[in-house]
């Protein structure tokens, strides 16, 4: 089978497509699995964040005027995004208002605000009906966002069946990419990775480290502060098709 279409010079694709990675890999996708994160891969965490910010109101009152103009596209990867030219917090407000955002961010009650990406429910379900497994590795961790994660997933008819499977880290004091690392090593172990996708580089230049066979690919939502250089190998793309 042909590799066309290729990507862009600089490995970038507007939407991928389950049809689009066969075409690439040259390869019907029957056996292995599909590798995703979760946040910002699958799952829009915007709403998320603009919820809380609405909240935030009755601990910081003076942030009225700017949740009032303001609707959910305007948040990014935290409540602080918003507020980056509106509004000089105190250093007591500032903490305050990330404590109060780490309180309800990362509980089981918050997520059924996500809501999934245009068209990942539709490119999942294509996966399933493939045959293909699915892995979703996420920093979400188990005690406080496992229950509210597969009760989001399943309100939005995301894939979740005996061939889907969650990693969660067992404790959320463990940073992220350590435990993806370790998640990553046992995965390379046991399984054979077809295609990984994730939103953080530094996630996915590690995925390409450990699953040198599979196609690694950056889908180009929100990121962390300060993201890393995505490795020349990896295919971003803008959009689920």
């Amino acid at each position: 089978m042909s590799r066309k279409p290729e990507p862009t010079a600089d490995n970038h694709i507007p939407a991928i497509s389950l049809q689009w990675i066969e075409t690439y890999l040259g390869l019907h996708l029957q056996e292995g699995v599909a590798l995703f994160d979760i946040d910002g891969t699958v799952m829009d965490t915007i709403p998320r964040n603009y919820q809380i910010l609405k909240e935030a109101v009755s601990i910081i009152p003076r942030l009225r005027p700017i949740v009032d103009t303001i609707g959910p596209e305007a948040c990014g990867w935290n409540v602080f995004t918003p507020l980056s030219g509106r509004i000089q917090l105190t250093d007591a407000e500032s903490r305050e208002l990330r404590r109060f955002w780490r309180q309800r961010f990362f509980t089981d009650s918050y997520l059924s605000y996500d809501r999934p990406y245009a068209g990942v429910r539709e490119f999942l379900q294509a996966i399933r009906k493939r045959g293909l497994p699915i892995v979703y590795l996420t920093g979400r961790d188990k005690k406080n966002m496992s229950a509210g994660t597969i009760a989001s997933f399943q309100t939005h008819n995301i894939p979740v069946d005996e061939h889907t499977r969650f990693l969660f880290k067992p404790d959320a004091a463990i940073p992220d990419l350590s435990f993806k690392q370790d998640a990553c090593r046992r995965l390379a172990e046991n399984e054979h990775v077809v295609f990984a996708v994730e939103n953080e580089p530094a996630n996915a230049n590690m995925m390409v480290e450990y699953f040198p066979s599979a196609l690694v690919m950056l889908v180009e939502t929100i990121t962390s502060p300060n993201p890393a250089e995505p490795d020349p190998s990896i295919i971003r793309f803008s959009s689920y098709q």
